[in-house]
This record gives C-alpha cells, sequence and structure tokens, in this order.
C-alpha cells in the first residue's frame, strides 16, 4: 500500500468550451454561439495503490480543482450580425478513479477502470457586452461524465532508489449528462431562457501521463505531467414559447497538470 500525494498547477489558455447551434429555428434572433474559457488553478489529488497479487494492483484516486477565476469570451451568431460580451468564471472541479492494473510483461502493465469527473461552471456579471439589453443575464455549464477507460502503463527502474513511469489511458465514447443554461436578452428582444434535455450522440476521452521519482527509505518524492483532452457532442430538444427546437451541442475541455508527487509504503 502506498499512499500519494499529486500537488500540480494545471493550466491550458481555451481550455474549454461550448459551441451551441441551433439547427431548426433561431433563439431570441440568436442562431448559434461559441463561448471559450481558460482553465487555471492547483491540482490536489490523493491516491491509493494497493498491490492484491504478484502482478495486480488496485488504486482508488480523488482529485479537485482550486480555480483561478478567468474570464470566458462568448460571441453569438444573429439573424442580422453579431454579439458578443465577457463572463466572469466559478470553477468546480471534483473526480473520483477507481481501477485495476495488471502486469503484461517485466515493464508493462494494463490499465482498466472507471472516472466521474464533474465539472460545473457559472457564468455570471457580463461586461464588454456588445448587443444584449441588461448585464444581469447568467449561465450554467453541468458536465457530469462517467468514463470507463483502458489503457496501458509502461514503468522502469533505472536503479534501485528511483522510479520512471507513462501510461496512457482512453475510451471512444464519452457517457455523461452534458447541460447548458443561459438567459439571453438581446436588445430589443424578450429574455427568455435556454434549457432543455440532452441526448447522446458522440465523444471520446485521452489522458496521457509521466512521472519520475526518487526513494528516501520508506518515502518517494517526485515530480509528474499530465495531459487530458475531453469532448463531447450532444442534441438537445427544448421548448421556447411553446416552439419545439432542437440544438447541436459541443463540449470540449484540455489541459495540462505539471506537479510533484509524495507518497510512502506500508
Amino acid at each position: 500500500m502506498e499512499p500519494s500525494v499529486y500537488v500540480g498547477y494545471l493550466f491550458k489558455d481555451h481550455g474549454a468550451g461550448v459551441e451551441i447551434q441551433f439547427s431548426n429555428g433561431d433563439v431570441v434572433g440568436i442562431t448559434s454561439t461559441r463561448n471559450d474559457f481558460d482553465l487555471q488553478g492547483v491540482w490536489l489529488e490523493a491516491a491509493l495503490p494497493v498491490v492484491i497479487s504478484e502482478n495486480a494492483a488496485l488504486f482508488a484516486a480523488v482529485a479537485h480543482l482550486f480555480p483561478v477565476k478567468t474570464k470566458a469570451l462568448h460571441s453569438y451568431r444573429q439573424l442580422d450580425g453579431f454579439a458578443r460580451r465577457e463572463w466572469n468564471t466559478d470553477i468546480q472541479w471534483w473526480e473520483l478513479n477507481a481501477g485495476l492494473t495488471y502486469r503484461l510483461a517485466p515493464c508493462a502493465a494494463g490499465v482498466g477502470g472507471f472516472r466521474w469527473s464533474s465539472f460545473v461552471v457559472n457564468f455570471n456579471d457580463p461586461t464588454g457586452q456588445l448587443g444584449f439589453a441588461t448585464s444581469t443575464d447568467d449561465a450554467k455549464l453541468t458536465a457530469n461524465a462517467y468514463i470507463p477507460f483502458f489503457g496501458l502503463l509502461v514503468s522502469g527502474d533505472p536503479n534501485c532508489n528511483s522510479s520512471l513511469k507513462a501510461a496512457v489511458i482512453g475510451f471512444p465514447a464519452l457517457p455523461s449528462d452534458l447541460e447548458f443554461q443561459e438567459v439571453l436578452s438581446p436588445t430589443g428582444q424578450t429574455s427568455t431562457s435556454f434549457d432543455g434535455k440532452t441526448n447522446y450522440k458522440s465523444g471520446y476521452f485521452l489522458e496521457a501521463s509521466g512521472e519520475a521519482s526518487m526513494k528516501m527509505d520508506a518515502w518517494s518524492l517526485g515530480a509528474f505531467v499530465r495531459f487530458d483532452l475531453l469532448h463531447a457532442e450532444r442534441t438537445r430538444d427544448f421548448t421556447v414559447a411553446g416552439i419545439s427546437r432542437q440544438a447541436e451541442i459541443k463540449f470540449d475541455r484540455r489541459n495540462w497538470i505539471f506537479g510533484g508527487k509524495i507518497s510512502a509504503a506500508f
């Protein structure tokens, strides 16, 4: 058993974005929107790998982002032109992981498991508005992903006190609940709320990571790097003023994490 703590800095310019295309009519004169925002903050993760046999080990982890507040740039295509505004973002991001590794060769192991990723963003206090009537609108993105994943872990020990690891995991689909709500009040139009139910269309998940560590008695200190990529597409059915509408929604999230690790073996 080797409980570990990872602390790193997560970042990516335009690391997350939501694109919406209204496919059978406009909503208060808007035909499509694009909302992009940076991801920045301190990533804290606690992990617990447990060896259960000579070739197999279980692992579990919980992680949370302590975000740095950033701006979101939201652009709109209208029937008669364009509009835009900026939002303040309030990000809440939690992840839970559980899985199994099984040795396939002296330096390689297969990885399989499950990840729940809860990603909620509140958009508020719009500024720099062009084509909107009020500054009291708000929006909210909720993305709960339930990701089975499989991959490969490669590891080596250059000497008795150091170790290197690299892993790639992913899944060619993205089971998830994806919701985006927004209050729209273009100049000269009645304010309306955009909400509704989404249906699965497509998606995928990919993560690549590397780690180097040095042993000191029962303790181990090291550094890690990680890249994550997540993509989801959904169809949303909703009603505005009693009229049925449909929207195609795309959600992307990608980020880097660089940081350090400390662990103790029991």
